[in-house]
């Protein structure tokens, strides 16, 4: 590898939206599924997004 070469940013633009998806989309999973234990890990896949989009505007805003 070349000093100064990089890897492409493809799959931090795409890998990390698509890990999302999957999260919350289990945690929809586990709440229609699996019942009470369910219940408790749906809560947090589906908040999520919600708490990662706060953090990234908190993040830009102390800049």
């Amino acid at each position: 590898m070349k000093a100064g070469h990089h890897r492409p940013q493809r799959w931090t633009n795409l890998g990390v939206p698509i890990v999302i998806a999957g999260l919350t989309t289990s945690g929809l999973l586990a709440a229609l599924l699996c019942g009470d234990p369910g219940r408790y890990f749906s809560w947090g896949a589906v908040a999520s997004p919600v708490a990662i989009v706060a953090w990234a505007w908190l993040r830009l805003r102390s800049r």
